[in-house]
């Protein structure tokens, strides 16, 4: 209960069933489905018991009894044929988290009776289970020792609480003791408390009985992480019997580079085949690296398919030339509100509103500077009555109104000069609107577009050529796979 003193070393019915459905599903592509939930009574007989495990039809059972309530569901269902191959069990139970039997490695008694377990039952144990007696009592003295060191710690003394377990104030004592055993390490292990009185981090094991009838521990629960040795549901095969070497393939290849690399084993990703694999549910989850014998059932490689060697050996369609899938971005058909601008770079929008007009009105100004019927080289004529007024800001109007063909009030220049080349203006002023007209409706009507990329090695995605510098920084960091 809540507050409550009492601490269990071993684990709670909740923890060895997370620990459980972390193996259901460790490296498991099976969807699993709750067939249903039984209700046993150990007293009813081995008749009713039998008729009760067979109304559910699940190949998977989880057992949930205390240590002298398995031996007659266990006979039950070796009577009714629910221990057999294509039936595994889990047992959990209250009882079951600590240790129990004598202690000596690889105990074939967990039940008291001989009850007849299947071969291949799981269950999950504290790691300590095969303690001897003296390492319990030493590490439950040892938590008591490190609270009391915290509670004299605060305290300066040890108070007196040797009173009746019964009494009504326990559960103020508990809450205000609990708090001392949240944080206790010894042996290297730890012995952390919650609330409830058990672990935070229980070290457990999961063990499976062998054929031989004794238990083998074939995975670990340390730190809310569970590590097998091998995949559990691939050992005995789909219906819990060894797998023929005769249904395993032989694959090997041959080393070329970059194709196939062959590297010495790295210690720190050594184990990474166990996840990386992605033909292993293909392959029952199992695989051997090393072959010693010289012949094979298949071959991956880089090879050159001839006649002769085709002759021998059944080649594959060539990987390489129908197995790359190259994704490249594709258009939805969207107009961007700047479309109006795509006929032309903005290098050229600069050039024609920015140079070319401007320099061009300069000139046309300086012309009619330079003419004798304008300014005849003197701005003050034109203050005169009858004299120019044609000014730059008015040379720049005429060359905009000329670009856009807009029908606004201009004023001509006098000159001879400077009319030649506002016509030269104009001229160049009809070839740019029209090429810009033309190309406008290609932009303003967008159509869903995607880009044909030949291969890996099309120049228009070749990062080498296009962003050599990305290149020469990203080199560095490639890793062959």
């Amino acid at each position: 209960e809540k507050g409550s003193t009492f601490l269990q070393l071993g684990s709670s019915t909740e923890q060895q069933l997370q620990v459980i459905f972390e193996v259901l599903t460790d490296g498991s592509l099976v969807g699993w489905e709750h067939r249903g939930a039984l209700t046993l009574d150990p007293g009813a007989g081995e008749a009713v018991l039998g008729a009760q495990l067979r109304s559910v039809s699940a190949q998977i059972r989880l057992l949930f009894c205390a240590r002298e309530e398995a031996e007659p569901v266990f006979r039950a269902a070796e009577e009714a044929g629910l221990t057999g191959p294509g039936y595994v069990w889990f047992m959990v139970g209250p009882q079951l988290a600590g240790g129990g039997g004598s202690g000596t490695p690889g105990e074939p008694l967990l039940l008291p009776g001989g009850a007849p377990l299947p071969a291949g039952l799981f269950a999950v144990r504290s790691a300590g289970w095969r303690d001897d007696l003296a390492r319990r009592v030493a590490a439950g003295v040892a938590v008591v020792a490190r609270g009391a060191q915290a509670l004299l710690r605060d305290y300066g003394f040890l108070p007196e609480l040797g009173h009746d377990c019964r009494a009504q104030n326990r559960t103020h004592r508990g809450e205000s003791l609990h708090r001392y055993f949240m944080n206790i390490t010894w042996d290297n292990r730890d012995y952390s408390f919650n609330e409830d009185g058990f672990l935070v981090n229980p070290s457990l094991v999961v063990i499976s009985l062998t054929r031989d009838r004794t238990w083998e521990v074939v995975g670990s629960w340390e730190k809310q992480t569970l590590r097998l040795k091998y995949p559990l549901w691939s050992r005995y095969g789909r219906f819990l019997q060894p797998v023929d070497d005769t249904q395993h393939l032989t694959v090997a290849t041959l080393e070329e580079r970059p194709f196939v690399i062959v590297e010495p084993a790295d210690p720190i990703s050594g184990t990474c085949i166990r996840d990386s694999v992605p033909c292993r549910s293909q392959l029952n989850r199992t695989h051997r690296i090393l072959s010693r014998s010289l012949r094979a059932d298949m071959a991956i490689g880089s090879l050159t398919i001839n006649e002769e060697r085709s002759e021998i050996v059944d080649f594959s369609v060539p990987f390489v030339e129908t197995g790359i899938s190259v994704m490249v971005a594709r258009s939805n058909g969207t107009v961007s509100p700047s479309a109006f601008l795509e006929p032309y770079s903005p290098a050229v929008w600069v050039m024609m509103f920015v140079m070319c007009l401007t320099v061009v009105a300069v000139t046309v100004f300086i012309f009619e500077y330079l003419s004798p019927v304008g300014y005849n080289r003197s701005l003050a004529t034109g203050k005169r009555p009858g004299g120019s007024t044609f000014t730059i800001g008015k040379s720049i109007w005429l060359l905009w109104a000329l670009v856009f063909n807009n029908s606004v009030p201009v004023e001509n220049p006098r000159g001879t000069t400077s009319k030649i080349m506002v016509l030269v203006w104009a001229f160049f002023a009809v070839i740019f609107l029209a090429s810009y007209t033309a190309n406008l409706a290609a932009f303003m009507i967008q159509e869903e577009y995607v880009d044909t990329v030949s291969g890996l090695s099309d120049r228009k995605k070749n990062i080498r050529s296009n962003y050599p510098d990305m290149h020469s920084y990203m080199v560095r960091y490639n890793q062959p796979r």
